[in-house]
C-alpha cells in the first residue's frame, strides 16, 4: 500500500501505516505526528515509522484514557486471572483512588512523574474506606502502586503502550511492625483451656499451632485431604467467604502453598 503523509502544517507531517486488518474486515492502522521541514524528510520520517511498526516496535498509537484501558484490562485480565477478593479489592483501589486521580489521561502520556504526584498526593491526601479519622496506611499506598504497575505491565504486552511508567519509579516504602509471636507458655495454657471443649475445636486449633496453615487453608480441609494411614494433610484448596458471594472454594493462594 502506498505511504500515507498528511502535511498538518508548516513542519509537522501525519504517517498513517496499514497493519492489516480485524475480525469485522475493517481496515486498521498506527499514525505518528512527525516534525519535518519538507515532504522529503516527511518520507524518511515514514520509511523509519513503517519499519519499526512491521518488527512489532510501535505500540498502539491511538487515544485510551486511563479509566477506558482499565475497564478493558479488569475485564479482559482481573476478571479471569485473579482471585474473587483480589479482583473486588484491585476494583475498589482503581475506583476510589488511580482512576479519579488519574482516569482523565491518555495512558500514552502517563509518565512516572505522574506516578510521583499520585503518591505523593495519597499520602497526603487519601482517604480511608472506613472514615475513620487519619491518612491511609503505608501498605495502602504501596498496593495502589502494585495494581497500577500490574495494569501498565499487561498495557506493554498488549502493545498499548511501549514501556511501563512504574518500572522507573521507587516502589513506595513500608514501614513493616514487628510481628508478635505467641510464646510456648501461652500454647501450653491455650491448650489446657482447651480440654472443655468439642473435640472439633480442639482439632483445629492443634492444626492451626502444629501447621502454619493460613485461616481460608485450615477451614477448607475435607476428609478426603486427609490420609489416615500414612498421616499425611494434604494442602490444595482454601475457602473464602465474601458479602455477596458467601463462602467459596479456591485453589491455594500459591502454587508453594500446595
Amino acid at each position: 500500500m502506498p505511504a500515507r503523509i498528511e502535511k498538518k502544517s508548516k513542519n509537522s507531517y501525519l504517517l498513517t501505516v496499514n497493519i492489516g486488518y480485524d475480525e469485522h474486515g475493517k481496515q486498521l492502522f498506527k499514525r505518528k505526528t512527525v516534525k519535518a521541514s519538507n515532504d522529503r524528510e516527511a518520507r524518511k520520517e515514514y520509511d523509519i515509522f513503517a519499519a519499526e511498526v512491521r518488527q512489532g516496535r510501535v505500540a498502539f498509537t491511538g487515544k485510551y484514557k486511563l479509566t477506558d484501558f482499565a475497564r478493558d484490562w479488569f475485564q479482559n485480565y482481573c476478571l479471569k486471572a485473579l482471585a474473587p477478593k483480589t479482583q473486588r479489592s484491585y476494583k475498589n483501589h482503581l475506583e476510589r483512588r488511580i482512576l479519579p486521580a488519574l482516569g482523565h489521561m491518555d495512558i500514552k502520556n502517563i509518565m512516572p512523574q505522574h506516578i510521583m504526584k499520585f503518591i505523593d498526593d495519597l499520602r497526603e491526601t487519601g482517604s480511608r474506606y472506613d472514615n475513620r479519622e487519619g491518612k491511609v496506611s503505608d501498605e495502602t499506598v504501596r498496593y495502589c502502586f502494585r495494581v497500577l504497575s500490574s495494569m501498565f505491565h499487561n498495557a506493554v504486552q498488549w502493545q498499548i503502550i511501549a514501556t511501563n511508567p512504574c518500572e522507573r519509579v521507587k516502589p513506595p516504602s513500608v514501614s513493616h511492625k514487628k510481628i508478635k509471636i505467641i510464646d510456648e507458655v501461652s500454647v501450653k495454657k491455650m491448650f489446657s483451656s482447651l480440654k472443655a471443649e468439642p473435640l472439633k475445636y480442639q482439632t483445629i486449633v492443634f492444626v492451626a499451632v502444629d501447621t502454619g496453615l493460613r485461616l481460608g487453608e485450615l477451614v477448607g480441609l475435607t476428609w478426603s485431604d486427609i490420609d489416615m494411614e500414612k498421616g499425611i494433610l494434604h494442602i490444595t484448596k482454601s475457602n473464602q467467604a465474601m458479602r455477596g458471594k458467601g463462602i467459596f472454594t479456591k485453589s491455594t493462594k500459591t502454587e508453594t502453598s500446595v
